[in-house]
């Protein structure tokens, strides 16, 4: 199981019930290249076996002036004609009320004017953070994202550390253990019952010395809380899976 770092990883991943993410690209790729070679194939055959000619025969065989003129229908005698013109231009030129689209502009109105105006107001003389706290404030995060990412990038991480903070969702606790490096605090502050996702996450991201530290955090975890066989795998891949 553990030849390479490399591979005892990947390997340690798939004992844990985790796959790496397919390589599509290549395999897209491969497809693509088989579907165009195989109509350049399709093409060269038809040109040897002769096709070609009696396909394009085929396709203007029917472009012919005279049988065009012979074969249009010809007028119905009992076709009505109309003879009042006037009346004809009247009803095409004046549509009905109903039919006539009513123009829009483009704007929603909120439920809420005036956190709408407030932040507007903001926008306007260029206060990104002052729009940011109201929509914050407003729960409106999605909002305040976008408003920090015109704003700059500085402007954007604090917002988005301050989003972090706030949410209580497991995996954005995973997110922010990624975005700030500290994967101390996760191993620490996630409950043992996930005790293989935060082994896979190490897996995944820990580098070097780091890994056998981590591991034995959790290890130690485990085997206080009685569970011996998880943290002996922990304190296994904390002495086998370290880079020279």
């Amino acid at each position: 199981m553990f030849e390479e770092d490399g591979t005892a990883r990947t390997k340690l991943l798939m004992h844990l019930g985790f796959c790496l993410p397919a390589e599509e690209k290549d395999t897209v790729q491969d497809d693509l290249s088989w579907s165009v070679n195989e109509t350049t194939h399709e093409d060269k055959v038809e040109e040897k076996m002769g096709y070609g000619g009696e396909k394009e025969a085929t396709l203007f065989a029917a472009d012919n002036g005279e049988d065009l003129f012979n074969n249009l229908p010809s007028p119905k005698a009992d076709t009505p004609v109309s003879t009042s013109e006037n009346s004809f231009a009247v009803e095409s030129t004046v549509p009905s009320a109903d039919l006539i689209p009513q123009e829009s502009d483009g704007l929603e109105e909120s439920a809420d004017a005036s956190f709408d105006d407030a932040v507007q107001r903001a926008l306007v003389v260029g206060d990104y953070k002052g729009a940011i706290e109201q929509c914050i404030a407003a729960n409106k995060i999605s909002d305040a994202l976008v408003i920090a990412h015109v704003g700059g990038s500085s402007l954007w991480e604090s917002t988005r550390d301050q989003y972090l903070k706030m949410s209580r969702l497991p995996y954005l606790k995973v997110v922010s253990a990624m975005v700030n490096n500290d994967l101390t605090n996760l191993v620490n502050s996630r409950p043992l019952n996930f005790w293989k996702e935060t082994l896979a996450l190490l897996c995944t991201f820990a580098q070097g010395e780091e890994w056998a530290v981590l591991c034995d955090i959790l290890a130690t975890k485990l085997m206080v809380a009685g569970k011996t066989l998880a943290a002996t795998l922990c304190y296994i891949c904390a002495e086998i899976l370290i880079k020279p």
